[in-house]
């Protein structure tokens, strides 16, 4: 795949289907961009009556051109496409890019969809699109596209790539990189990915490591494993990958499903799922604008205990709304040492404040040296990661004269910079955003947007290093899963058991029950339930009985099972087992993610707390770890409250045996919900009920 995608990008010629001879139409646009921006390769157009279009010759047929392009950009009625893209097959097209809408986006376009996966997948050709923008790339100055961004005159190379489930929000950030002098030399909007997907695309630039930064926009996954094993290499290749992703609620998801036909999982399992892959999440399109800017220049250098965020601020109640700021985003403020706040203290004003954040007072506009060496002294600081300077009324003013001093931070000292100036806003066609651009310097215009810029340095350095998704194998374990034996079978695969059990039907008077408790070797304390293949959620029925002690109170409970569910009920008789420590376990398969493993408190707490976490699988232990480790139940299980601690060794190692082993599954149930799962003192697991749904019964 990856060659294919070299010659997509780098393309030595593109042809054109459905070009129009007037700029100012959509149709016409593609064929100006691609002249406007240096495209040295061979250009035919195809179009069934013209000779040529705006200079270009014109063949009436895709079998008429004089050779396969290496490229094909299609702009034709939906019901056309399929033929154009049968045609291009035929004659050794290598790559489609599809502008035609009207495809999974709509119920009558289904169909054609399918029949134009068939038709790439028959001749090996792969599609950009449909319902798409285009793209453009830089390097091979192959800019394909008909959007408005890219009708300028300078496109700004820079080290980030876009790619966008929305060809105007992908545009809308290619546009505002390249205002701010930041640039960006990969745009892919990435339409109804009926062939190439984003996952492809990013291991394409993973693999290829020419970015510092993949942002992308997002409103649903397909193959969201794909994905994540993409973004894990991405990290690996020390590639940050920032994701805003939308139809988190359900007014978003029905939003989100009349654009693209997607349909999207829950916002819980994206979170998660992200951070174990290392993605990066931001809130809105100008965070997500922002983070691709901040993270293009680089990571936050090595810094020891006591290092974060150092604030400059001429303004009190701006230096306290970064402060918060901060605090709520999980960023701390360097602890500044002693040697620095003492030489601080030798030039800023008495009135001023020498610690962080620092004020060094409204002295910096009669003393022109003060502010520079304030943020030399504190760039200097090896607990300063990222320096944010806050100016007052006015601060464009100072900002233009101090740049040569914020510039000197970034470059001698490797400190991130980011300055803030408020509501003092910048013109887009203000050299001094290509000046700042071009120091290294980030600028927005709210103290609070200055955190958020920094934010994702933050998040990407705390998050460390990260074992790698590996691919999911195609090998596949034989077996279903449909009833409480198969859950028990499973779960023994994995190290993980069951209480010792037997069951009783309804009407066995207490001698054979007592008969059949001996053979089993149970002993009270006893509990008795329906059978988990009958009923869901027992306790709410009431009809969970525990701390049996013998044969006749079991014969009771059984009658009481059997006068609320009815004579041909299957009562199961447990050993009682005992712990302090509940884990609510789920397998389920994710209509984006596949096979994916919940965790969270079991028993009542899961209704009470209501956190969950995720990872999919299959998962390493130490992505396992890590995931329980940001939760509550990591709180617990590390001893809360004079609780002794449990061993996560143990616990992690059945759990990713348990997970794994569900992944491969050859035929796996939709879901297998573990509530509650007991952790014992020993390490040992003990799985007491389970809910399984979507299995054979």
């Amino acid at each position: 795949m990856r060659a294919d995608l070299d010659l997509l990008f780098s393309p030595r010629s593109v042809a054109i289907v459905g070009a129009s001879s007037k700029p100012d139409r959509l149709t016409g646009r593609p064929l100006h961009i691609l002249r406007r921006h240096g495209f040295a390769g061979d250009i035919n157009v195809v179009h069934p009556r013209a000779a040529e279009i705006d200079g270009v010759r014109a063949y009436p047929s895709v079998a008429d051109l004089p050779a396969a392009p290496d490229v094909l950009l299609v702009m034709v009625r939906a019901d056309l496409v399929p033929g154009v893209a049968r045609a291009a097959g035929e004659k050794g097209v290598k790559h489609l890019v599809i502008l035609s809408s009207g495809f999974e986006e709509t119920d009558e376009g289904a169909g054609l969809s399918a029949q134009l996966r068939d038709i790439a997948a028959s001749y090996g050709m792969g599609v950009v699109g449909p319902n798409s923008e285009g793209f453009w790339h830089l390097p091979g100055k192959a800019i394909l596209t008909f959007g408005s961004a890219a009708m300028r005159d300078d496109l700004v190379s820079g080290p980030v790539a876009v790619l966008s489930q929305s060809g105007s929000i992908g545009a809308s950030i290619m546009r505002n990189l390249n205002d701010v002098g930041v640039g960006a030399d990969i745009f892919v909007s990435v339409g109804n990915e009926t062939v190439l997907g984003v996952a492809d695309y990013l291991s394409w630039i993973a693999a290829r490591g020419s970015v510092r930064v993949v942002a992308c926009f997002l409103e649903g996954l397909r193959d969201g494993r794909t994905f994540l094993e993409a973004a894990s290499a991405a990290r690996a290749a020390g590639i940050a990958v920032v994701v805003l992703k939308a139809g988190a609620s359900e007014q978003g998801k029905a939003a989100s499903a009349s654009h693209t036909g997607k349909i999207s999982t829950s916002a819980a399992i994206y979170d998660a799922l992200f951070d174990q892959a290392g993605v990066i999440q931001v809130e809105s399109v100008e965070q997500l604008a922002q983070a691709a800017a901040t993270l293009s220049r680089g990571r936050l250098r090595d810094g020891g205990k006591g290092a974060g965020l150092t604030v400059i601020g001429l303004s009190g109640g701006s230096r306290s709304i970064i402060a918060d700021a901060a605090g709520d985003r999980g960023i701390p403020l360097a602890e500044l040492a002693e040697e620095t706040t003492a030489s601080l203290s030798e030039f800023i004003p008495h009135f001023g404040v020498a610690t962080n954040p620092v004020d060094p007072t409204g002295q910096v506009i009669s003393d022109p040296a003060l502010f520079p060496r304030t943020i030399r002294t504190l760039a200097a600081d090896p607990s300063t990661l990222a320096l944010l300077v806050q100016y007052g009324n006015g601060g464009t003013h100072l900002l233009r004269r101090h740049l040569p001093a914020l510039g000197e931070a970034v470059r001698e000292q490797r400190v991130q910079v980011v300055v803030s100036c408020l509501l003092d806003q910048l013109a887009a066609d203000d050299p001094l955003r290509r000046e700042l651009a071009a120091a290294g310097v980030g600028y927005v215009h709210d103290p609070v947007a200055a955190v958020s810029m920094v934010a994702p340095l933050f998040r990407s350095a705390a998050t460390g290093v990260l074992d790698v998704l590996e691919p999911v194998g195609d090998e596949r374990t034989p077996g279903v899963v449909g009833s409480w034996d198969d859950v028990v079978a499973m779960l023994a695969g994995a190290g993980i058991r069951a209480p010792r059990e037997v069951v009783v039907e309804a009407g066995a008077d207490p001698g054979r029950i007592g008969a059949a408790l001996a053979a089993a070797g149970l002993e009270a304390p006893l509990v008795v339930k329906p059978s988990p293949d009958d009923v869901q959620h027992k306790s709410d029925l009431g009809l969970v009985f525990l701390r049996l002690d013998g044969a006749e109170p079991v014969a009771a409970a059984v009658a009481e099972i059997a006068a609320v569910l009815g004579p041909g009920t299957r009562a199961v008789v447990q050993e009682m087992v005992a712990s302090d420590t509940e884990v609510l376990v789920v397998l389920r398969q994710d209509p984006d993610f596949g096979p994916v493993l919940g965790l969270g408190l079991g028993g009542f707490f899961i209704e009470l707390i209501g956190e969950m976490t995720y990872v999919s699988l299959p998962a390493s232990e130490a992505q396992l770890r890590r995931a329980i480790q940001r939760t509550k139940l990591g709180q617990l299980l590390r001893g809360y409250r004079g609780r002794p601690p449990v061993d996560l060794d143990p616990l992690v190692a059945r759990l990713a045996a348990l997970g794994n082993r569900f992944a491969t599954m050859a035929t796996p149930p939709r879901l297998v919900e573990l509530n509650p799962v007991l952790v014992l003192d020993s390490g040992e697991l003990v799985a007491i009920d389970s809910l399984v749904e979507g299995g054979p019964r």
